[in-house]
């Protein structure tokens, strides 16, 4: 019931395995959590991740509201610790770690800016998008989270630092990668 339990029972479960990590909105927030936290993380990737939750607890209205109660719940402050993790990513920067935001929906640029004004660097990709998260395609992410290592920092070092990212750059990106690979597979089974 807790992320340090969550924490200490990931890392036990994953000792001698190489961890990628993904998540979507809420669940990138712990994606950029567990990047930081468990021991084996060789990849983690954020789609609209949150970074600091507590911005949420001033909002009006009713989902607002839901989620001020739920948070002023926490009694407990080691719980509470979480509410703001731009503390936790100067301390400690995720590992090999890729947030995508869309540069056209507010709490996706709100996060990024919050990042900025807080003087933190960390891999971004602005997504031309207005769409919470920016980016859904199953092609991207399945490569994303497949890549070898050389292509995942080749991607990294072509849209990481850019603001405004059309989805069809990146899906020519991929292609090219995928069909330079299909070639190689190609010649190899050719020399068989």
């Amino acid at each position: 019931n807790s992320i340090d339990k969550l924490i200490s029972f990931l890392n036990e479960e994953t000792k001698g395995y190489k961890v990628i990590i993904a998540g979507y909105s809420s669940a990138a927030y712990l994606t950029t959590i567990l990047s930081m936290k468990l021991d084996n993380v060789v990849r983690s990737i954020a789609f609209g991740p949150i970074f600091d939750i507590t911005q949420f607890i001033d909002k009006n209205g009713k989902y607002w509201k839901n989620i001020q109660r739920d948070f002023l719940e926490f009694k407990d402050t080691s719980k509470k610790k979480y509410f703001d993790i731009t503390h936790l990513i100067k301390t400690k920067k995720p590992r090999s770690f890729l947030y995508f935001y869309a540069n056209g929906y507010y709490l996706d640029k709100e996060q990024h800016n919050l990042l900025i004004k807080s003087n933190i660097i960390l891999d971004g990709v602005g997504i031309d998008s207005t769409t919470h998260c920016g980016i859904f395609n199953k092609k991207i992410n399945i490569f994303l989270l497949t890549c070898s290592e050389k292509k995942f920092v080749a991607f990294k070092n072509k849209f990481a630092g850019k603001t405004n990212v059309k989805e069809k750059e990146v899906l020519n990106f991929i292609n090219i990668k995928l069909n330079l690979f299909f070639k190689c597979l190609e010649l190899r089974l050719c020399k068989l």
